[in-house]
């Protein structure tokens, strides 16, 4: 990889002092101010972490701060990201590389996509097949083992710009496993994964709920790995808009964060989990079985596996921080008021290794600072946080940590970062 010039810098700077005050007074101010567009179409895939767009919308929020919301459930990241960028969709969730993907051309032509805002934390997971554990390949140093003896695996993840992906091809590294050499990584929907693991045709796929506790449920496979335990406390959905969209519409915008920020909250909230699982699963959201959804969602994860009959069993671990919306007592690596929902740039230079380290990119952005200023907002995020009455943090980057390897990424140094791994 080309070593490019890197000026080390304090990272956690932003204006503070006159111009903040004024800055905040003027937006708690524009509460009041004229929406530009009350009626808008948002985008979701139907995956246990779309929860805070459905909760938004059925509770009350979105109505709360003056929007006329519809909800159209997408085919899949594609469809919901083309939607974005073509204008049938105001917003989209979205996956967490996505608006990078979208801003470096990765994707298809490079588009102004930005977000200001994280929907959740965590939340995927590994699920071996069957056949895999009824071998005893049931963690990736077997899976090491077992690829030694030059057997052919196929594992799938849901898009190339998703955390699936990354943290996937992560924990795999981790194992001594190379993701493009040693075995064979494709891509397939969700639905396609649970087809492709049940008739024999995939060893193991990597996606977030229902799928992983269906694939338990019925039997068709076990879970190896929870993504909390290789990346604690990473951003993984976000909320895309085109950058012309939220210049057009900024007093929308905000709202629609600040909207989007309380159903967190609320999802966040221990005695509402139950409620929010049964509003997810559905038909018009999920159209699951809220047993694959209500779990996980109060911190009860099935790794299911299969007794000497090839029988499966339940085997039921607290993985309380497995889905993390705004805040949790679980989870104190959370940084400012414990805000999953903060939109932290640090996490987005992460990313931007990873699409270097597999070949997504060439080599890694001159700009880089200047692109992650481009797509993540976070100065509308203050601006909606402050008309809520929630202090932000005053930095935008951190020392990411709690990777299972143990390392701390230092995102003022990305390229020795890089430089850090075999491959």
């Amino acid at each position: 990889m080309t070593d490019h010039f890197w000026t080390r810098r304090n990272f956690g700077r932003v204006a503070v002092g006159t111009y903040l005050g004024v800055y905040l007074g003027s937006q708690r101010a524009s509460a009041q101010e004229k929406l530009e567009k009350k009626d808008l179409t948002l985008g979701f895939i139907p995956m246990t972490d779309c929860a805070p767009l459905v909760i938004a919308h059925v509770k009350g929020f979105f109505k709360n701060n003056g929007l006329n919301v519809q909800l159209s459930k997408e085919a899949g990241w594609a469809a919901a990201r083309d939607g974005v960028i073509q204008g049938r969709l105001d917003a989209s969730h979205a996956l967490a590389g996505m608006p990078l993907s979208v801003q470096l051309g990765i994707e298809g032509p490079p588009a102004p996509m930005i977000t200001a805002l994280c929907l959740n934390l965590n939340s995927n997971a590994i699920t071996f097949s069957k056949r895999l554990g009824q071998e005893g390949i049931t963690t990736g140093s077997a899976l090491k083992q077992y690829l030694k003896t030059n057997k052919t695996l196929i594992g799938s993840m849901v898009f190339a710009s998703s955390m699936y992906n990354y943290t996937l091809r992560y924990w795999l590294a981790y194992h001594g496993i190379h993701p493009d050499k040693d075995l064979r990584l494709i891509t397939l929907p969700p639905a396609d994964q649970f087809r492709n693991l049940q008739e024999g045709k995939l060893d193991f796929f990597s996606v977030t709920e229902p799928w992983n506790q269906r694939a338990v449920f019925e039997g068709i496979g076990f879970t190896a790995m929870v993504d909390r335990d290789i990346w604690t406390g990473h951003c993984e959905k976000v909320l895309a808009v085109m950058e012309p969209w939220a210049k057009a519409n900024p007093n929308t915008h905000r709202a629609l964060v600040k909207s989007i920020i309380q159903a967190c909250q609320y999802c966040d909230d221990s005695k509402n989990r139950l409620e929010v699982a049964k509003l997810i699963s559905a038909e018009p959201y999920l159209k699951a079985n809220p047993a694959y959804v209500t779990p996980p969602l109060q911190g009860k994860y099935d790794y299911g596996g299969f007794d000497s009959k090839g029988e499966p069993v339940q085997n039921i671990k607290a993985v309380e921080d497995f889905f993390v919306f705004y805040r949790n007592a679980a989870t104190p690596y959370l940084q400012g008021n414990n805000q999953a929902t903060y939109p932290w740039k640090s996490q987005g230079m992460w990313i931007l290794t990873q699409m270097v380290r597999w070949g997504q990119i060439p080599v890694f952005p001159k700009d880089a600072e200047k692109l992650l200023g481009q797509v993540y907002r976070n100065d509308i995020y203050r601006s909606a946080a402050a008309e809520l009455g929630i202090k932000t943090p005053k930095e935008e980057y951190k020392i990411e940590r709690g990777f299972i390897d143990k390392r701390t990424f230092d995102p003022s140094n990305p390229v020795a970062y890089l430089k850090s791994f075999p491959y």
